[in-house]
């Protein structure tokens, strides 16, 4: 009988302390250790536009560039998801300042919502960016778009994740409640 009651005190306080640690990201390649646009749909690419090493990289060995000087050209990627569940769509952005006059534009969307778009957008270095989005069918697309005549967007590490589902308020209360009956329990048990 104590140790049934210890594996259920157990298995409700791992459940009520679980987090999102090992939430494991949607996204195909999305920090283009391919060396290539493998898992990514391109569109109008040009001969600015590639996966590099180099300066390229937030981190591992690969990131994307984007340079396209006279139409927006970029990558999408079609992810599964569930109507109505919220995701966590992040990625590494770097607006490349080779000093010239700020000529371009970007537009980033999932799940046909943007989630950041602009013109004339003046530089900076890489910088994550985060949104919560709520998928809204069965297959969300991920689409970035960029049009840069003086430099380069570089993005990276890329990701889509379903967000951590919050837990009850009640149930690491409930959880404390059963570890303070068991060892009631056990201290009765004890003195008998």
């Amino acid at each position: 009988m104590k140790s049934k009651l210890a594996a259920l005190i157990l298995g409700v306080a791992a459940i009520a302390f679980s987090t999102s640690a090992n939430a494991v990201s949607l996204v195909t390649n999305g920090g283009f250790e391919t060396g290539d646009f493998t898992g990514w749909t391109t569109h109008n690419l040009t001969l600015f536009d590639s996966v590099c090493g180099g300066v390229c990289p937030h981190s591992g060995s690969f990131g994307a560039a984007f340079g396209a000087p006279t139409a927006d050209s970029g990558i999408s990627q079609d992810i599964v998801t569930i109507p109505a569940t919220t995701y966590v769509v992040s990625f590494f952005l770097w607006n490349r300042d080779l000093g010239g006059a700020v000529d371009n534009d970007l537009s980033i969307s999932f799940a046909g919502t943007t989630l950041l778009s602009g013109t004339n957008v003046a530089p900076f270095s890489y910088t994550l960016f985060t949104y919560d989005v709520a998928a809204v069918s069965t297959l969300s697309t991920l689409a970035f778009s960029f049009r840069n005549s003086t430099s380069w967007f570089y993005i990276d590490d890329v990701s889509v994740e379903a967000a951590p589902t919050p837990l009850p308020a009640a149930l690491p209360l409930f959880a404390t409640g059963l570890g303070a009956l068991g060892l009631l329990g056990w201290r009765r048990r004890r003195k008998a």
